[in-house]
């Protein structure tokens, strides 16, 4: 009986273990054209898309140390300029901490959706028209004999020179700003990072 028993185990396990191996030779590879409608399709960018995406607003974006620029130009309303335009600018961009080193009535001032034209005019004495980076800044303030002139797009003159290894950014009312980490390259212009902002009513 016990012979029985065991013989029946046996053949049981050897209908399960042919029961799997047939249904694994009845699974056909799913056909390829039919895959393509299983499994969502990656839409490529536009150039358009890669324009903005590579813009120098993404870059002020993605550069945490920029958090505050960035928030400021949105609230300015130059995102769509930054972001579409095909430029090229370059941005002397304050870090978070020029912002927070400022007076407490200055900050409140700059988050006034009341004053919403007074920081467009800010962020704009920030900005230059074409792609200058750091090398052609070290170039020009050679060229011109120790200083280069830009003017921002805000109409106000902003001006380059050398102190020791530093490139020093100084605006109209003699303020004056250090350029930390430089040429972050951007599809249409080039971000420079500064200490601190500049033309700003204290």
């Amino acid at each position: 009986m016990k012979k029985i028993l065991s013989i029946l185990i046996v053949l049981s396990i050897c209908f399960v273990s042919f029961s799997c191996k047939e249904e694994k030779k009845e699974q056909k590879p799913i056909d390829p054209e039919k895959a393509k409608f299983l499994k969502k399709e990656k839409k490529e960018l536009t150039v358009e898309q890669k324009v903005q995406v590579g813009s120098v607003m993404a870059k002020v974006m993605a550069t945490p140390e920029l958090k505050m620029l960035s928030s400021f130009i949105i609230s300015s309303e130059l995102t769509d300029t930054l972001m579409k335009d095909a430029g090229p600018f370059t941005i002397f961009a304050p870090k978070n901490e020029g912002f927070t080193s400022l007076p407490d009535d200055t900050s409140k001032a700059l988050s006034n959706p009341s004053n919403k034209q007074m920081l467009l005019d800010v962020i704009k004495n920030h900005i230059v028209s074409g792609e200058i980076d750091s090398s052609m800044l070290v170039q020009k303030i050679k060229e011109n004999g120790g200083s280069y002139k830009m003017t921002s797009l805000a109409g106000t003159e902003l001006t380059a020179s050398k102190s020791g290894n530093d490139i020093i950014i100084k605006d109209i009312k003699g303020a004056k700003a250090v350029i930390g980490k430089s040429d972050i390259l951007g599809s249409n212009g080039i971000v420079h990072i500064v200490d601190k902002p500049l033309a700003i009513k204290n």
